[in-house]
């Protein structure tokens, strides 16, 4: 169960639409800040569990992390 949920998490990242917050279609920025809402929760379960992996994968993803 454990290793879906990295792997749902690491899918979310690698599918998110980082610059979501510059659209001007408030569905799409809707739908973006949804599936942000929906990393972070998962971050918090993932850091929990993993050891702070949580953190590694998001900043891996994030271009505005590096």
């Amino acid at each position: 169960m454990e290793n879906n949920k990295v792997e749902h998490y690491s899918k979310l990242l690698k599918e998110h639409d980082w610059y979501y917050i510059q659209s001007d279609d408030e569905r799409h920025y809707d739908k973006g800040y949804a599936e942000l809402q929906e990393i972070k929760k998962l971050k918090s379960e993932i850091n929990l569990s993993h050891n702070g992996l949580g953190d590694v994968l998001f900043k891996e993803a994030s271009p505005f992390e590096k």
